[in-house]
């Protein structure tokens, strides 16, 4: 009786289990093997990702600004001091060149382009089932493995991790001083274009930006 059970059990969890591994692989990943030149018309140049960098940087500064003022009170002897100051006339051109000094806004932190953003006009891909190997016009190589491992690459100056996100590549690079970039991989249908959407996020910036590159098959 308790065999009967235990055959019962393990074929209804493996019945309810096939549904889920013919899904996960349905989506496999696209092969992006091959060379391919970036397509300028198409993709975001340092001086996008620069003006999405100083916006973006603005924006956290300005959010900065204001908190100290809405969260911060003058206390008694502060507003008495204050009090006493706009009194005298003395010190009338003082007080306003205070507050020109306090209301001028801070300029925004000047925050670096992504490293590979120099070196990805060409890029010759080589993939297999375990492994994405992606040589750089600056001779540099990208490796990656595709089972969500991480391992040094660029020379050891990155982690990467790679995986298979719905048949995209997704590509997690987290470099030396604390910087990180996103790339998700798409192959077109017809196989002759990849677009690659990144998120960059420097150290120190609280929120990424978002900036696409794209690329046609060379001989295409």
């Amino acid at each position: 009786m308790k065999q009967r059970y235990l055959a019962l059990a393990l074929s209804t969890l493996f019945a309810g289990a096939a549904p889920m591994y013919l899904h996960a692989d349905a989506a496999s990943l696209a092969d992006f093997s091959g060379a391919w030149r970036l397509d300028d018309a198409n993709s975001d140049n340092d001086a996008a990702v620069t003006k999405l960098l100083q916006d973006e940087s603005g924006k956290e500064q300005a959010a900065n600004d204001q908190q100290p003022a809405q969260t911060t009170a003058p206390s008694p002897t502060e507003r008495a001091g204050l009090h006493g100051r706009r009194g005298g006339g003395g010190h009338a051109k003082h007080d306003k060149d205070d507050k020109k000094t306090d209301d001028e806004p801070a300029k925004p932190h000047a925050y670096p382009l992504p490293p590979l953003l120099k070196t990805d006009t060409v890029l010759l891909i080589q993939q297999d089932n375990k492994n994405v190997q992606i040589r750089l016009n600056s001779g540099e190589t990208m490796t990656a493995r595709l089972d969500g491992q991480s391992q040094q690459s660029l020379n050891g100056n990155a982690i990467v991790r790679g995986h298979n996100e719905a048949g995209k590549l997704v590509m997690d690079i987290q470099f030396a001083d604390g910087s990180t970039l996103q790339q998700r991989w798409e192959l077109s249908s017809d196989k002759h274009h990849i677009t690659i959407s990144e998120q960059w996020k420097p150290f120190g910036l609280q929120q990424p930006v978002n900036y696409k590159r794209s690329y046609v098959e060379l001989g295409s």
